[in-house]
């Protein structure tokens, strides 16, 4: 059988918890149920006791990479991403749909600290681990369905983040800014420096 190659990319911080599941745990046994799986993760060190203890758990199938400049190798050679929890990396996730890549993401019904429903962005969203488990074993025992996955989100992405559809989000940013400028305060808050009296403006009037 040709082996799968399973990619996440992102900081360490964005793993980390004190509940569970962890990544590491369940992507752990995803790698179980799919014996030609292998995970490649772009931007956590072997340092951290977690991802270590991964690496020993599945000898010579996990593929810490560390800090990486050029991404578009490891994304050219991806066939899943799985997206950083609790914690999501929305640029990567980005990255991988714009590249067809089929992404999935975890966020637990309850405990959802940071996500991406204000982004246009259409990955599968499994709410508890076992449909986190399920997806990827349908996609990887289904090359079809991964792919007809990986081309609906890209062209979800594209549409969302190009032509008239990003002009006008765009758009409606900077007439937000300028509307939210006019009533804003004259000096600012040293609680709340370095911002300066534009940048308040446009995030009070819910702009980036």
């Amino acid at each position: 059988e040709t082996d799968l190659v399973l990619l996440t990319v992102a900081q360490d911080y964005k793993y980390a918890t004190d509940g569970y599941p962890t990544f590491s745990e369940i992507a752990r046994q995803a790698l179980e149920c799919v014996p030609v799986a292998h995970l490649v993760a772009v931007g956590p060190s072997r340092d951290i006791d977690a991802w270590r203890h991964l690496e020993n758990q599945v000898p010579g199938r996990v593929h810490l990479l560390g800090i990486v400049n050029d991404l578009a190798p490891v994304i050219d050679a991806a066939d899943i991403y799985l997206d950083s929890f609790p914690f999501t990396s929305i640029t990567s996730v980005l990255e991988a749909t714009l590249a067809g890549i089929p992404a999935l993401c975890y966020q637990d019904e309850v405990d959802r600290p940071l996500h991406f429903d204000d982004f246009v962005l259409h990955p599968r969203v499994a709410g508890s681990k076992a449909s986190w488990l399920s997806t990827i074993e349908e996609w990887s025992e289904d090359a079809d369905v991964r792919r007809a996955e990986g081309a609906r989100m890209q062209a979800e992405t594209m549409q969302g983040h190009s032509g008239p559809n990003w002009d006008n989000r765009l758009s409606a940013v900077y007439r937000n800014a300028r509307r939210g400028a006019a009533t804003c305060p004259t000096t600012v808050d040293g609680v709340i420096e370095p911002y300066d009296v534009e940048t308040l403006a446009l995030h009070t009037s819910g702009g980036l």
